[in-house]
Order: C-alpha cells, then structure tokens, then sequence
C-alpha cells in the first residue's frame, strides 16, 4: 500500500487548485463538474471572469492557463465574460 500516492495526488490539486483558492482566478460555490442525463457524460465546469478586472497574478495565472492549456479557457463573449474550466485535477483530465 502506496500512501505516498495519495498525499501526492492531494498535493498536486492543491497546487494546480491554488489560483483558485488564493481567488486570482473567480472560484464557483461548485467546482466539480457537471453530469448530462442527457447523454449520461460528464463534463467540465467553469469559473467566469472579465479579464480586465482580474488582478495582475490573476492574469498572469489566466495567460499560463490559455499559453500552456493547462485549462479550457473559451473565448470571451459578447459581453467580454471568459469562462475557465474550473482548477481541480478532475476537470484537468476531463479536459
């Protein structure tokens, strides 16, 4: 039994997790995602933002996040609103 494995997965989705929970990223009341009885799949859920109003280590996390797509970031709306899939290891991999 490997509880090294586990302490290290928790570890990496706090640090992945952590632009969220330091708030330079907007973080839903729920960040898991979301399950489609329709088609039965689950897919990711997101956080909105303006970019503008982000703070500068919320737009550089943002900048990483879209460079390196190390998160789903859609474009910006009519209305300027980013949507960004949530920071959790489950929405990395449903990604």
């Amino acid at each position: 039994k490997d509880d090294g494995a586990a302490a290290r997965a928790q570890f990496l989705n706090y640090a992945y997790s952590a632009p969220q929970l330091l708030r330079w990223i907007p973080i839903p009341r729920h960040r898991m995602p979301a399950f489609d009885a329709r088609t039965g799949l689950v897919s990711n859920s997101y956080a909105t933002l303006v970019e503008a109003e982000l703070s500068r280590p919320g737009r550089a996390t943002l900048w990483l996040l879209r460079t390196f797509r190390l998160a789903k970031v859609l474009p910006p709306d009519e209305s300027g609103v980013t949507r960004v899939s949530n920071l959790t290891l489950i929405n990395l991999s449903l990604y």
